[in-house]
């Protein structure tokens, strides 16, 4: 684990730039921030694009991930839905799976295509602290990639402190779309500050 601290003034913002670089990482993980006061934490992980290239040289393209609270993520027993999940000629899909909880979380991931039907059922295991992709699950692990609508359910078996999201990625600008978690408790599937009721 890789720490760093930084301070903001009362109604600023700030803004870090290149977190994994600053901190002398590399490769993808999760962040963790601890503050001492109130505070609001989004995040954003992009691509730069050549200088070179014929479209949008020297440019970005990336996505959004807000900040979750303890109090949003998942525990055992707990399911959370993706919705509008793609994998086809024009967009692909992988799922992040990120465990803020000091012990080993199991997870059941079921795939859908956008009539309902499980497609297949794969579980995966995230260690402590630790954060994991599946790069493509439609494609490679239901062997599907002519899904116009397609969607994720994900229910932990086991752990705590469990966020989940997908990436939608359109295959010719390598654009992608963060689609973060809905999670289901006692038939209602909420996400950020609305719910929408499901039948029983």
């Amino acid at each position: 684990m890789l720490t760093s601290s930084a301070t903001v003034a009362p109604g600023a913002q700030s803004i870090l730039t290149d977190v994994v670089g600053q901190l002398n990482g590399s490769g993808n993980g999760a962040l963790e921030v601890v503050s001492d006061q109130g505070v609001v934490v989004g995040s954003r992980t992009y691509d730069l694009v050549s200088a070179s290239a014929a479209c949008t040289p020297s440019g970005t393209f990336g996505q959004d991930y807000d900040g979750s609270t303890s109090t949003g993520l998942l525990g055992t027993g707990v399911s959370a839905y993706l919705p509008q999940l793609r994998e086809n000629a024009a967009f692909r899909t992988n799922i992040a799976f990120t465990n803020t909880g000091t012990a080993q979380a199991s997870l059941s991931v079921d795939l859908y295509d956008g009539a309902g039907v499980r497609l297949t059922t794969f579980t995966v295991s995230v260690p402590a602290g630790g954060y994991l992709q599946e790069t493509r699950p439609f494609a490679k692990r239901a062997g599907r990639s002519d899904l116009d609508a397609a969607y994720a359910k994900v229910t932990v078996t086991a752990g705590n402190g469990v966020l989940v999201s997908a990436s939608v990625i359109d295959n010719v600008t390598n654009d992608p779309t963060t689609m973060p978690m809905l999670s289901e408790v006692a038939g209602v599937v909420t996400w950020g500050r609305g719910k929408v009721s499901r039948g029983k």
